[in-house]
């Protein structure tokens, strides 16, 4: 009995490790914009990734951020650009990240009205790449590497212990949980 239940947990296990990740929202949201590519997904992720291990943002939240601006069409270096300029835009001022975004990503499209809340002008001159572009520079200009600094005050350093917590946390629970599950069903199949 003992054999039969191990060479199921590992045939289990084995299954476990062979399974495709569900889509998640950012693809979804690059699919619909028609820039969906496994290679660029694939940047935007280890991109989300690295933004995580130096500022206060966990990568989930980051990857949050670059769909909502992907929904507006941003992609490629424009959305990398705009997510550092949101992170530290945020770090400077506490406004929110997704409240940010949603004026940048509105200015992305050609509307401009929010922007003053945000104390940028612009030159009006310019056409709409141009502009935000400019704006981009300009946001930037203004808070350049407050995201990375905050991730390194002691507050940021005691996110990132409590990022890496939870990611482990969340690893071990996706990888257990469901193994125990199918090791009970394959128990109770077997037995």
């Amino acid at each position: 009995v003992a054999q039969k239940a191990d060479a199921t947990f590992v045939n289990l296990i084995s299954k476990h490790g062979k399974q495709e990740p569900p889509p998640t929202q950012h693809t979804t949201a690059m699919k619909l914009q028609g820039i969906y590519t496994e290679e660029a997904f694939k940047e935007n992720v280890k991109y989300a990734e690295s933004l995580a291990l130096t500022t206060k943002y966990a990568d989930e939240e980051i990857e949050s951020l670059m769909t909502l601006l992907t929904s507006f069409g941003l992609h490629d270096e424009q959305l990398r650009k705009t997510t550092m300029a949101v992170l530290d835009y945020n770090a400077l001022t506490g406004k929110g990240t997704t409240a940010i975004a949603m004026v940048l990503g509105k200015a992305f499209q050609g509307n401009t009205t929010m922007l003053a809340k945000l104390g940028i002008k612009f030159d009006e001159t310019k056409s709409s790449a141009g502009q935000y572009a400019d704006i981009i520079d300009k946001l930037a200009s203004k808070s350049r590497g407050f995201a990375e600094a905050e991730g390194k005050s002691t507050l940021g350093v005691l996110s990132n212990l409590s990022k890496g917590f939870n990611e482990l946390k969340e690893e071990l629970g996706g990888f257990l949980i469901p193994l125990f599950d199918r090791f009970a069903i394959a128990l109770q199949n077997d037995f």
